[in-house]
């Protein structure tokens, strides 16, 4: 098995789609699965949550109006998890304020840490910050995530099989 990591949903979609990869982990939106030519198994579901630097005082809760007035740590337009920021914003007229944007994802929960802005990740990767000091706070509406393994419809290699059958077991 090797794990690659393209840089956004549609990269990862088109390695499916080409072969490049057999299967792939993705935040695919039904929409996304209902244009392509992909079999989608629903893996989970992640909320999503403002991580603020520690020691910030928060609100129970962040609107769009909030979040915009957050200097934010973000990954770059085209990724998943930068789509719903923009989104989140947009749907109220706002527009973020990115502060520092990473494709490394793995940089975002340090530098919010270390006080260069704030973020919106997945609980899962929240949670960790907080562990660490970060504050989280919900979105108002909440905001979520699906996750999907995806691959392209026919025969799987053994591997791939048994890739697929024990991820979606972990949700029955």
């Amino acid at each position: 098995m090797r794990l690659s990591n393209p840089d956004d949903t549609a990269g990862l979609v088109q390695r499916v789609l080409d072969g490049r990869s057999e299967v792939g982990i993705t935040e695919l939106a039904p929409r996304q699965a209902a244009g392509a030519a992909v079999t989608v198994h629903p893996i989970g579901r992640h909320e999503i949550v403002a991580v603020l630097p520690p020691g910030t005082e928060a609100p129970r809760a962040l609107t769009a109006a909030g979040v915009a007035k957050l200097p934010i740590v973000a990954q770059p337009v085209g990724t998943s998890t930068r789509g719903m920021l923009d989104q989140f914003l947009r749907a109220a007229a706002l527009e973020p304020t990115i502060l520092v944007e990473t494709d490394q994802r793995e940089a975002i929960v340090p530098l919010v840490l270390a006080g260069a802005g704030a973020a919106l990740l997945p609980r899962p990767m929240a949670e960790a910050g907080a562990a660490l000091g970060a504050v989280l706070v919900p979105l108002v509406p909440r905001l979520w995530r699906d996750l999907a393994i995806i691959h392209r419809a026919g025969a799987l290699s053994p591997a791939a099989r048994a890739f697929v059958a024990a991820a979606t077991a972990i949700q029955e």
